[in-house]
């Protein structure tokens, strides 16, 4: 898909939440299920969903970057606190073009090649989407008659993840243990329950990301022909698209002291607090993107666990 693209996508999912009550319904007993709420609440949701749809900024990222986003979020402490302050736009509706890799409660893996967030009466709602006619998602529930009925209903809109965050809370695990209010349905299928993916991480990643200099952002405005239902609706329609910047990379991180090393090796990507501000006297979240260490003519040391990242 083009970023360009992006908008129109927009209204389609606005359009069916406005107009096809079978689709409504459907996404309401989603967040009813997922999100553990009863059936008036689920309905808020949607309508909240909407609305949020309405002003939300169109983004589009890379599958560079989209990897790096999924890296990245692993790489925060449980103990950070969510902060909604850190998002470019107060209501932001994002493609994944490589879509971000989904564990829920069932074990099964899916991917999210759409998130929206934005302010909701109980906090910050992160809503992540799937594309259900993808054919290597392997969505646990898109099988035989029931699985044709969701592609039928659903389109390629269908929720695979939803929370409400409050601001300070504490970001918590990578995977989240599964809610004692859902255990035992869980094990009264036949399932094994398994800790999910804690979106708000992937979300709070992305924001952090988008302030570090590894990464470049650019607005493409699409032409009207390419942006028909959004400009009908009456949605925003420049995109802002997320990449990786090229950088040239040094082999020697600053402040290295100059010693005889027999080897090279990667170090893996990872987040640090600096200081910033007035007397030093805040901290920021700086990413340290992967890089090489070690003289240039050293052989390299590897492992199955090296994450690199090339641009």
């Amino acid at each position: 898909m083009r970023a360009v693209q992006v908008p129109d996508e927009q209204a389609t999912l606005l359009a069916k939440l406005r107009g096809n009550a079978t689709f409504r319904a459907a996404t309401e007993s989603t967040l009813k299920e997922g999100l553990g709420v009863h059936h008036e609440a689920s309905a808020a949701l949607a309508a909240q969903i909407g609305r949020l749809l309405e002003v939300a900024y169109p983004y589009y990222v890379t599958p560079d970057m989209s990897l790096l986003v999924q890296h990245a979020a692993g790489g925060l402490d449980d103990e950070d606190l969510f902060d909604p302050s850190l998002a470019p736009t107060g209501a932001g509706f994002v493609r994944f073009e490589r879509p971000l890799s989904i564990t829920d409660v069932r074990g099964a893996h899916m991917k999210a090649n759409w998130m929206l967030w934005g302010p909701s009466p109980a906090g910050t709602l992160i809503v992540i989407w799937n594309d259900v006619r993808d054919p290597d998602d392997v969505t646990h529930y898109l099988e035989g008659e029931f699985g044709r009925e969701v592609k039928r209903v659903m389109g390629n809109w269908s929720i695979i993840g939803g929370t409400h965050v409050l601001v300070g809370a504490p970001l918590g695990e990578e995977r989240v243990p599964v809610p004692e209010q859902y255990l035992a349905d869980l094990e009264a299928d036949g399932i094994e329950p398994t800790p999910f993916t804690n979106i708000e991480r992937l979300a709070q990643s992305l924001w952090l990301l988008l302030d570090q200099t590894l990464v470049s952002t650019r607005e493409e405005q699409a032409r009207p022909k390419q942006t028909h239902h959004a400009r009908k609706l009456n949605l925003k329609t420049r995109v802002t698209v997320i990449d990786l910047r090229r950088m040239v990379g040094a082999n020697r991180a600053e402040g290295e002291s100059h010693i005889e090393w027999s080897h090279r090796w990667v170090v893996r990507g990872h987040w640090r607090w600096q200081a910033c501000g007035v007397g030093y006297s805040e901290r920021r979240r700086i990413w340290v993107a992967p890089f090489i260490k070690g003289p240039d003519d050293a052989p390299l040391a590897t492992n199955e666990r090296v994450y690199a990242l090339r641009r």
